[in-house]
């Protein structure tokens, strides 16, 4: 799948203090690029009321994503309590 990332998103990760969740945040990535549906992508979860939004759970983070055809957009990185404020 085409990968693509929104401003906010990179503000997000340039954010990142912790160098294993960084880590984890790159195999996240990389897996979402390997994938040939969204399917295959581990812990991850449609979100409730929205058509085309999806998270992938990372520790106490949360990864928002949009999926349109064949292309993923990450929005947003932010901890569990904060993301749904502000993600989808």
């Amino acid at each position: 799948m085409v990968v693509e990332y929104t401003k906010r998103f990179l503000k997000d990760i340039d954010a990142i203090d912790n160098r294993s969740l960084a880590l984890d945040v790159k195999e996240a990535i990389n897996d979402a690029k390997s994938v040939n549906s969204i399917k295959d992508l581990k812990s991850t979860k449609k979100m409730k009321g929205e058509k085309n939004a999806f998270r992938i759970k990372i520790g106490d983070y949360r990864l928002g994503f949009y999926l349109e055809a064949d292309t993923i957009l990450m929005s947003r990185f932010l901890h569990r309590k904060e993301i749904y404020r502000y993600f989808p």
